[in-house]
């Protein structure tokens, strides 16, 4: 079967320092991922985390 690698770039909003702007990132790429596996059940999500960390401390 083919396979479709997507990758997603986005822009969160509003701007805050580093720190403060990880955990709410991180939150909505896991929604993100819900949201896709819950529309397109045969579909597999991925998730790579850099140097074996999430974005948060959470």
């Amino acid at each position: 079967m083919p396979r479709l690698s997507v990758d997603i770039d986005h822009t969160y909003l509003p701007v805050v320092p580093r720190p403060k702007s990880l955990a709410p990132i991180d939150a909505a790429m896991e929604r993100m991922a819900a949201a896709i596996r819950k529309g397109l059940p045969a579909a597999r999500v991925t998730e790579v985390v850099s140097a074996g960390e999430r974005l948060s401390s959470s």
